[in-house]
């Protein structure tokens, strides 16, 4: 969070990341916002797997993904990424600049590549999807942060996440690997469905978040998870006095 104007904040300290002053995010206002996310993730994946919102409400303008399984390894998968590539910091979610914003132009919780986020925006036209992909990369860049960054984009930023993964998947399918590892491997690195410790890292925090009951698993996996050195901060742009 930027300095808040009001005398009744946290004080702010200096970042020498951002080159100026900030204030952390209260406790309560980041866990009610972490349980959104968890929220939004638990029913993308069920409206994209399942084609309806969880509580069996069909949603007749849904374009399914190809996801094998229950949804709930869709969002188990989804939460992974989140962890590891953004730590789900309040800044990285809407796009604060310097560190708000990934060096390659990656944007939000999931880290999207603006290069490929119109190919997964199904409430496109197939018109003005063409019309990005063929874009300069700067414009699909402005688009990116303009549909996929903040609180009031998080489904779009969720579904184009989530059908990300499921394209990894699907790129390693077939192979002799476990599926999470070749998943998270395409996700990472883009090309290769064997990244190495990055991926052998993700599928160790998928594992843990499986362990918890399900039902419960998007609401309780996250604090739990947040106390272990190292998970918020894998990435290396992250500000390590806000990590975990």
């Amino acid at each position: 969070h930027f300095a808040s104007k009001s005398p009744l904040c946290i004080a702010p300290r200096y970042s020498k990341a951002r080159g100026e002053w900030v204030r952390i995010e209260r406790r309560a206002t980041a866990l009610a916002r972490y349980a959104r996310i968890a929220d939004v993730l638990s029913r993308t994946a069920s409206r994209l797997v399942h084609c309806h919102d969880g509580g069996g409400v069909v949603d007749e303008s849904c374009v399914r993904a190809e996801w094998p399984g229950a949804a709930t390894t869709c969002a188990l998968s989804g939460l992974t990424v989140v962890i590891h590539e953004s730590g789900g910091r309040e800044d990285i979610q809407e796009g604060h600049p310097p560190v708000g914003i990934g060096s390659g132009g990656e944007v939000g919780l999931m880290q999207l590549m603006p290069e490929y986020t119109p190919a997964l925006a199904s409430w496109l036209g197939e018109d003005e999807r063409k019309t990005l992909l063929d874009a300069e990369p700067s414009k699909r860049i402005a688009w990116a942060r303009s549909n996929l960054l903040g609180a009031k984009n998080l489904s779009k930023h969720i579904e184009v996440g989530l059908r990300a993964l499921a394209r990894a998947r699907r790129s390693c399918a077939g192979k002799k690997l476990d599926w999470r590892y070749g998943m998270f491997s395409m996700y990472a690195s883009g090309s290769s469905c064997s990244a190495g410790d990055v991926a052998t890292n993700r599928v160790s925090t998928y594992v843990k978040l499986e362990g918890f009951n399900r039902r419960h698993a998007l609401r309780v996996a996250w604090p739990a998870l947040a106390k272990e050195a190292g998970i918020a901060c894998e990435a290396g742009q992250n500000d390590s006095s806000n990590c975990a």
